[in-house]
């Protein structure tokens, strides 16, 4: 389960890896049915921004920010760069 693995590992988490870490790490558990929908396993997880995270129904900006921090702290930095350098959005 995501709580018992390393964030190093993320790239390797399963989609139950990523509905877990999901519910019980960032506290967001009413958005498991959509990532498991689409599938978001924790590659997919790392690539997640914005944009993406309101394809996936979080439309709140209080939600997504706390998504996209709890990656942050998780050790990638690296995604707040992305987010705020995409010229995709």
């Amino acid at each position: 389960e995501a709580l018992s693995k390393a964030a190093g590992e993320m790239p390797g988490w399963s989609v139950t890896d990523v509905s877990c870490w999901l519910r019980e790490i960032v506290g967001l558990g009413q958005y498991c049915e959509s990532f498991e929908g689409e599938r978001v396993n924790g590659a997919v997880l790392m690539l997640l921004g914005k944009v993406e995270l309101m394809e996936l129904g979080v439309i709140s900006a209080l939600h997504s920010a706390r998504i996209l921090g709890t990656l942050s702290w998780l050790g990638f930095p690296h995604l707040a760069l992305i987010e705020q350098t995409n010229p995709l959005q």
